[in-house]
C-alpha cells in the first residue's frame, strides 16, 4: 500500500479534524468514512485493501475467472522495463511508456505486445500490479498463434509473484528480491512451448495470493505475448485498516457501540477492535544509547528519522517500538458493542474477511453520562469441578470516583455472557439486602437480571447468586450493564462492561473467569444418576428409552461425537454421530437395532468416541433390556 506523508500520521489529538456530530439522543459520534473523516486520512497502516476518501473494500472475485481484462479498470497496471546490468551489481530499470503493453490484457488473441515492433530491449521484463491482492490458481500467456507469430514465444524466462503483504513499492528497487518465482526456464534449458502455463501439467496445482506479476526474460531472442491470463480461485487474503489515534470529544467517554448506517454490521463478514487509552500515544518508541544501551524514549519522527541523524556518543542505534503499558489490549466488538473502557483517545482496527465486502462509514458512539465512574465485578468461586453443578456468587460494585461530575445514570439491567451452562438464578441482593428482580436464562449464552429499583453509583454493591456448571479450564463471565435512555423522543441503548475487580472483600480473589479444579485431562464424564442399568423398550411410557447424560470436557471447537451400542458378540446394533462442542449432552437409544426392529433382551455394551486434536477419546459401560 502507498504509504501516508508523516504529517498525516501523527499522533496528535484530531479534534479538529474529527466531524462529531450533534446528535438528536444522548450519543455523540466519532464518525470516519461517508460524512465524516476520510478513510485514506484516518489510515495508520493497511494491508490488502483498497481505500478512498469514502470506503473501504476487497474487490469481487469470482472462481475461474480470468482477470486480464479487468486489472486496468479495478486500478492495476502493466509496464514494460529497460534492465541496465551492472558490472557490480546494482541492476538499474527504466519503466517505459508503452501503450503496447496493454495488448497482452485485451483479450484480443490477435493484438500483442512485442518488443521489436515497440522499438525496446528484448530483455525488457513485464510488471504486472493487479490492484490487489487475489489468489491466482493458474497463468497462462501466449504469441499471436497464426503460423507467422507462433513460434515467437519466450524461451528463456522467469515468472515470479509477490503478494503485496510487505508493503512494498513494486517494481521500484531490486525486484528480483522481492518475488518468489514458479516457473525457470533457463538458458540451458529453453521452453519449447508456444502457451506458457503455471502450474504446469506435471506440477501439483496450488493457488498462490498474488498482487505483482513479473515476467523476466533471460536471452535477446524474438518474442512477443498476445495474451497474459490470469485465472482467480475466488479468494483473497483478509483486508486489514488500523486507524489512526482518534479522539473523543468528552474528558471520560464511554464507548457504547459501532454503526453503519443502513447496515447491521453484526452480518457483515468484517471484524473490529479497539482499544483506548488516557493519552494520544498507543505505542512508545526507543533509541538505544549510552554506553549500556539503555532505552531512551524519543518521538515517532524522530525514531524514523534515525537514519538521517547525525550519529554521536549518546545514540547507538534505532531501539524497539512496545505497546504503551497504560493503553488496554485490542478488545473484539461483538453485536456491534464496543468493549473497551473509558478513556478519551480510541484506535480502531478492520479486518475484512470475504472478497466484495465494503464498508462506507463507521459511526462510534460514546456518551459522556457513564452508568458508573467504576464498575467492577469477580466470580467466586473461581475454581470448580468440571461438569458438577456449582453455587456461585457474582458481585458487582458501583462507585463513584469524585462528586465534581454527578452525571452517571445507574442501571437496572445486567447481562452476563458465558458459556457456563447456567441452571437457575436463586437470589439477588443490593447492599446486602434482598432485591425485587426479573431473570432470564439463554442456554449456552448466559443471563441478564433486570432489578426492580435502579443501582446508584455511589452506594452500589450487587451480589447475584447461581447455579450452574462449567466444562472448559478459564470460563469466562462477561458481566456489562445497560441503561435505556430516551432524548427528544430517541431511545438509545448504553451499555457499560465491568472490569475484574476485588469487590467482595470476604472472598478470595478478584477474577471473572473460573478454572477445573479437578487434575483428571479426561474429556468425557457421564453425569450423576444418568445410568441406569435396565430399561424397558415396551411401548408403555414407563423407562421406554434409555438415555444417557453426559458432560463434554475442555474442548474449544466443535468436534465428532459418536454413540455406539453392540451386543455381547460384538455385533453393532444401533449408531448415531453427530458434532458436539463442550457442555451437556444426552445420548439416546430407544431398544431397536439399525433395521429398526426390538432387540432381544439381555446385556448390551455402548461406546462413546469423541474425536478431538490431542485424539479419540472413549467411554464404555452396560446397559440392560427386559421386556
Amino acid at each position: 500500500m502507498t504509504a501516508m506523508p508523516r504529517s498525516n500520521r501523527c499522533y496528535a489529538v484530531m479534534t479538529l479534524m474529527l466531524t462529531t456530530l450533534t446528535p438528536l439522543a444522548a450519543l455523540d459520534k466519532v464518525v470516519v468514512g461517508q460524512g465524516g473523516m476520510a478513510w485514506s486520512d484516518a489510515m495508520e497502516s493497511s494491508r490488502f485493501l483498497k481505500i478512498s476518501s469514502d470506503s473501504i473494500w476487497i474487490d469481487t472475485v469470482e472462481r475461474g475467472q480470468n482477470l486480464s481484462p479487468l486489472i486496468l479498470q479495478r486500478g492495476g497496471t502493466i509496464d514494460a522495463a529497460s534492465v541496465e546490468r551492472h558490472e557490480f551489481g546494482g541492476d538499474t530499470r527504466t519503466f517505459l511508456s508503452n501503450v503496447q503493453v496493454a495488448r497482452m490484457l485485451d483479450g484480443d488473441e490477435s493484438t500483442a505486445f512485442n518488443p521489436d515492433e515497440a522499438g525496446v530491449s528484448r530483455e525488457a521484463e513485464i510488471y504486472l500490479d493487479l490492484g490487489s491482492t487475489i489468489g491466482i490458481s493458474r497463468v497462462s500467456f501466449f504469441p499471436r498463434l497464426d503460423s507467422k507469430h507462433r513460434d515467437l514465444f519466450l524461451q528463456a524466462f522467469e515468472l515470479g509473484f509477490n503478494s503485496g503483504a510487505n508493503d512494498v513499492n513494486i517494481p521500484l528497487g531490486l525486484p528480483d528480491l522481492f518475488f518468489s518465482f514458479f516457473i525457470n526456464a533457463p538458458r540451458f534449458k529453453r521452453n519449447d512451448r508456444s502457451i506458457v502455463t503455471w502450474p504446469r501439467v506435471d506440477e501439483v496445482a496450488q493457488s498462490q495470493q498474488t498482487r505483482f506479476v513479473l515476467i523476466k526474460p533471460l536471452v535477446a531472442l524474438p518474442w512477443e505475448i498476445a495474451e497474459l491470463e490470469l485465472f482467480s480461485d475466488g479468494s483473497a487474503p483478509t483486508g486489514v485498516y488500523t486507524s489512526m489515534t482518534m479522539s473523543a470529544l468528552t474528558r471520560n467517554p464511554v464507548w457504547a457501540q459501532v454503526r453503519q448506517p443502513g447496515e447491521d454490521i453484526s452480518e457483515l463478514p468484517v471484524r473490529i477492535q479497539t482499544h483506548t487509552g488516557p493519552d494520544a500515544e498507543p505505542l512508545h518508541y526507543f533509541f538505544h544509547s549510552g554506553i549500556d544501551t539503555e532505552l531512551r524514549k524519543v518521538s515517532r519522527e524522530i525514531w524514523e528519522d534515525f537514519d538521517d541523524l547525525p550519529q554521536g556518543d549518546r545514540v547507538t542505534e534505532r531501539g524497539p517500538v512496545l505497546p504503551n503499558p497504560v493503553w488496554t489490549p485490542w478488545q473484539t466488538v461483538t453485536d456491534g458493542v464496543i468493549r473497551s473502557p473509558a478513556f478519551k483517545f480510541f484506535q480502531f482496527r478492520v479486518e475484512i474477511i470475504e472478497p466484495g465486502t465494503a464498508l462506507r462509514s463507521l459511526f462510534f458512539e460514546y456518551t459522556d453520562r457513564p452508568l458508573a465512574q467504576v464498575l467492577n465485578a469477580e466470580i467466586t468461586p473461581s475454581v470448580a469441578e468440571a461438569a458438577e453443578e456449582t453455587d456461585f456468587v457474582l458481585s458487582l460494585g458501583i462507585r463513584r470516583v469524585s462528586d465534581a461530575d454527578l452525571r452517571e445514570s445507574g442501571f437496572r439491567l445486567i447481562q452476563v455472557d458465558t458459556p457456563a451452562e447456567i441452571s437457575r438464578i436463586d437470589s439477588v441482593r443490593v447492599n446486602d439486602r434482598t432485591a425485587l428482580y426479573k431473570s432470564r436464562i439463554e442456554r449456552e449464552e448466559g443471563f441478564s437480571i433486570k432489578l426492580w429499583e435502579r443501582a446508584i453509583p455511589g452506594r452500589g454493591f450487587i451480589q447475584v447468586f447461581f447455579q450452574g456448571r462449567v466444562y472448559v479450564d478459564g470460563t469466562k463471565f462477561e458481566v456489562r450493564a445497560q441503561d435505556v435512555r430516551s432524548t427528544d423522543g430517541v431511545v438509545d441503548t448504553v451499555s457499560q462492561f465491568a472490569s475484574e475487580g476485588d469487590v467482595d472483600v470476604l472472598s478470595p480473589g478478584s477474577r471473572l473467569s473460573v478454572r477445573l479444579g479437578s487434575q483428571d485431562d479426561s474429556l468425557i464424564k457421564v453425569l450423576p444418576g444418568s445410568m441406569p442399568d435396565i430399561f424397558s423398550p415396551n411401548g408403555d411410557g414407563i423407562n421406554d428409552v434409555f438415555a444417557l447424560e453426559i458432560g463434554l470436557l475442555r474442548l474449544t471447537q466443535a468436534v465428532p461425537l459418536q454413540f455406539q451400542v453392540f451386543d455381547l458378540g460384538g455385533r453393532l446394533v444401533h449408531r448415531t454421530e453427530d458434532q458436539a462442542t463442550s457442555g451437556r449432552s444426552i445420548l439416546t437409544w430407544d431398544g431397536r437395532d439399525e433395521d429398526g426392529t426390538p432387540v432381544a433382551p439381555g446385556q448390551y455394551v455402548y461406546r462413546i468416541l469423541v474425536q478431538a486434536d490431542i485424539g479419540t477419546a472413549s467411554y464404555q459401560g452396560l446397559v440392560g433390556v427386559a421386556y
